[in-house]
């Protein structure tokens, strides 16, 4: 297998008093991917639009994690930029993980609108459990504590439809994790690059979409 070269996708940042966007990416993810991937080489990749496929193509990326920040539509250039590269990972079959705006993003190329969180605000800047079901690999627990920091959510997991399946699901029963059925894609509403209690789970999930990247070679069935 080709050496494991992934591309993190960036948010795009107003700074006050520049008139001049800026991508930008948590100083959190390196700790991470060191810790959940320690065998991938990783690199952020700028919002350039259209020309990212390319862009992913000539620094050899063979797998992307489209991270969170800036709500769907409010960055153009993102958007823009996160397509080429989705479309460049399904034509070459290289794995896709999505995180909170990422979960958002591949939602919605696969059919499903993130709707408001209703109450509004439940989930933004707190902790909440969620339930597994049938999760992608074996996990001895039924429930997790995880963070949360968006203000907007899946679909009922039952609701979601083929080629996706739920494995994550909130209290009120929305998919918050889910996995593409014949695709290396997989994505969760929480930031697993923040503090979070499901640390174990995480370092799992990771491993199993990017193979031999983790310390331990975890194969996808």
């Amino acid at each position: 297998m080709p050496e494991p070269r992934i591309g993190l996708s960036m948010r795009v940042d107003m700074p006050a008093r520049y008139d001049e966007p800026r991508d930008a990416l948590a100083r959190s993810w390196a700790a991470f991917m060191a810790d959940a991937l320690p065998l991938a080489r990783w690199m952020p990749i700028p919002n350039i639009g259209a020309e990212a496929g390319r862009y992913a193509r000539d620094w050899e990326l063979n797998g992307f994690i489209f991270t969170g920040g800036n709500d769907l539509g409010s960055a153009p250039d993102r958007d823009t930029t996160e397509e080429a590269l989705l479309h460049f990972a399904l034509d070459h079959d290289l794995p896709v993980f999505g995180v909170c705006r990422g979960f958002q993003f591949l939602l919605r190329h696969f059919g499903h609108a993130p709707l408001p969180c209703r109450p509004a605000g439940a989930h933004a800047g707190r902790f909440h459990e969620i339930t597994l079901k049938d999760p992608p690999f074996d996990w001895p627990e039924p429930r997790l504590r995880v963070n949360s920091f968006h203000h907007y959510c899946g679909p009922a997991a039952s609701d979601l439809r083929a080629p996706l399946a739920a494995f994550a699901m909130d209290e009120a029963g929305r998919c918050e994790g889910f996995y593409h059925t014949q695709k290396r894609i997989m994505a969760v509403m929480w930031h697993p690059e923040r503090h979070s209690p499901e640390a174990d789970f995480n370092r799992t999930l990771l491993r199993h979409l990017f193979g031999h990247a983790g310390a331990q070679t975890e194969n996808r069935p």
